[in-house]
């Protein structure tokens, strides 16, 4: 009998079912997540009735085992960032003089993983971004000798993260063409607050600014002709003498190093006067830059003793830091022309068509549109950018190079890119091109060298 209760097939059906059956739940039940999402350990005990019974209690001893290894509620959601609620408690607090700038206190308040998440998944919403970069700046204006190691580390995270290239990107750039944006008071209160986080990196850690120059210049350009607030231009114009200082720094020390060894003896420059005044020399490269049948004249940056004049200063720092710019797209193509490109670090267009100039209506320059062929796996944000500064040839660059920045490039995913030329009467839109960009980013390195081209020391 025993037997045949086992094998009946209408207790095993009901079995079956009390199995799929959903449990009623007339219990106290105890549970904890081992992780954000993803298994839930549970207990239910009985406390009398009827209704189903789920027993997982063998399952919740081994949770309850291994609870200790397991992350706590507040470690699970450090994963994500922190709460708007918590950056707007901090404003006030600083509105009410609860807590200081660079003090101690705000900088234990950020010190917390979910404000580094947050970093790199800002939120959508101005206002919001605003008040972090707010926060961001408040605790790195420091003037503390002994927080400045933490202040170090705090700074060296937010250049590292990905919040200067957001906001600059779709915050700053746009002002210089959206009149709506510019009246809006939200887009002058995060331009003062990225202005001030840019001077205090340079301040705090220039060397990690290196990577951010184009950004920083992207800034001066964007803000520079448009109405700000009093201050903010203050700041901005304190930004533009660290930006120049940073080029001259890199340029000076680069360069020299490259250059000052050759066959082991010490590099001491070009001697003699300079061939052509240095205020005459033009900023974008020319064909016999990049044919380079004569060494450029350059000379030594000095690092003992003084120069022997203003102008020998600023002619110095002008050549250095012209070919700082040149040198690496001269280098490519004597390497594509050496070996094609395997031989060449330089990405090249082929069969690139030039359309007829135009006025472009925002800036009333000529441009030219480019048509380019198009790589679904490029990645179109790292090439052809606003101000980058573009070589052409029609002859496998062997002889002929035109020049051009971009200055559009709204339909680059089409395959379109506006040039303008600094030669426009050389085009010829019956030819194909092969083109290729500079490495360096030309729009940083042009204001920098135009400003020591009218500079003048006044004693």
């Amino acid at each position: 009998m025993d037997k045949k209760d086992d094998t009946d097939p209408s207790l095993n059906t009901r079995r079956n079912s009390n199995q799929r059956r959903t449990p009623k739940f007339r219990g106290n039940f105890h549970g904890h997540s081992n992780r954000v999402r993803g298994n839930f350990s549970s207990h239910w005990s009985h406390r009398g009735g009827g209704g189903g019974r789920f027993d997982g209690s063998n399952q919740h001893q081994k949770n309850e085992n291994n609870h200790n290894n397991c992350p706590t509620f507040n470690d699970q959601f450090s994963n994500y960032g922190i709460s708007y609620k918590k950056i707007e408690d901090i404003c006030n607090d600083l509105d009410n003089h609860k807590i200081l700038s660079g003090s101690s206190e705000l900088l234990t308040a950020v010190q917390v993983e979910s404000f580094y998440h947050r970093l790199n998944d800002l939120w959508p919403d101005i206002k919001k971004q605003s008040n972090f970069l707010r926060v961001i700046v408040a605790t790195a204006s420091t003037n503390q000798a002994d927080l400045l190691n933490l202040t170090y580390e705090f700074v060296t995270k937010i250049f590292e993260s990905k919040i200067i290239d957001t906001i600059v990107e779709k915050c700053i750039c746009p002002l210089m063409y959206d009149t709506n944006m510019q009246k809006d008071s939200i887009y002058a209160e995060i331009s003062f607050h990225t202005v001030k986080l840019l001077l205090l990196g340079f301040h705090l850690l220039p060397s990690k600014m290196d990577q951010h120059l184009p950004k920083v210049q992207n800034v001066i350009t964007s803000l520079k002709h448009i109405s700000l607030k009093e201050e903010t231009v203050i700041q901005l114009e304190r930004l533009e003498i660290a930006l120049k200082d940073r080029h001259e720094t890199k340029a000076s020390l680069r360069l020299t190093t490259q250059t000052q060894k050759q066959k082991g003896k010490i590099f001491e420059g070009s001697t003699g006067e300079p061939p052509i005044n240095f205020r005459h020399i033009s900023v974008v490269p020319i064909p016999e830059d990049i044919s380079h049948q004569y060494p450029p004249y350059l000379r030594a940056a000095k690092f003992l003793g003084k120069y022997d004049s203003d102008e020998q200063y600023l002619d110095i720092q002008f050549r250095l830091l012209r070919e700082d710019l040149i040198r690496p797209l001269r280098k490519g193509i004597e390497g594509y022309r050496k070996g094609g490109k395997k031989e060449s670090d330089l990405f090249v267009f082929n069969d690139v068509e030039l359309g007829a100039s135009t006025i472009d209506k925002k800036s009333g320059e000529l441009i030219s549109f480019a048509h380019i062929t198009i790589s679904k796996r490029m990645r179109w944000d790292k090439r052809l950018k606003f101000g980058s500064l573009v070589c052409l040839s029609s002859d496998d660059f062997q002889k002929v190079f035109l020049f051009a920045t971009v200055i559009e490039r709204e339909e680059l995913a089409k395959g379109k890119v506006g040039l303008k030329f600094e030669e426009i009467s050389k085009i010829n839109t019956k030819w194909k091109y092969k083109m290729v960009e500079s490495p360096a980013f030309f729009e940083a390195y042009k204001h920098v060298m135009m400003a020591l081209q009218i500079s003048f020391f006044v004693h």
